[in-house]
């Protein structure tokens, strides 16, 4: 019932309780509307809860961009600092980093393979890259 948000422009880890809120008016335009499956109606949603897990001025986080949740571990990239870190998805304590030493604007999005490796995009190499860890 949480969604973990990378918060680039306020520098921090937000969390939206999802059963938390009011439908509010009819968004527009509907970009969803009459595609396959689509039920054309989007809402957005009023006075919803948003809280700041993870404040980036306390870790050192200046510019999260990529986000992934695993086994009670939010991981998030840092677009600026080229810095991979790992936060209790409850607490917000920071768990561990890793610095790949990438040039700003290099590190962007970060997720998962079912066999538990870390993937990661290089935006200025063009490349996508597998940490595994035996």
């Amino acid at each position: 019932d949480r969604l973990f948000i990378a918060d680039t422009g306020n520098r921090r880890i937000a969390v939206l309780d999802t059963t938390s809120g009011d439908r509010g008016s009819a968004i527009s335009p509907n970009y969803d509307s009459g595609g396959p499956g689509s039920t054309g109606e989007q809402y957005g949603i009023e006075d919803a809860d948003i809280s700041t897990l993870v404040a980036g001025d306390d870790v050192n986080l200046n510019r999260p961009s990529g986000l992934a949740l695993r086994e009670g571990v939010v991981f998030v990239s840092d677009n600026r600092g080229g810095t991979i870190f790992a936060f209790d998805a409850t607490t917000g304590e920071m768990l561990d980093w890793v610095d790949l030493e990438l040039d700003e604007g290099a590190l962007m999005g970060i997720t998962f393979d079912e066999d538990g490796n870390l993937w990661f995009t290089d935006a200025l190499d063009d490349r996508i890259v597998r940490i595994s860890v035996p």
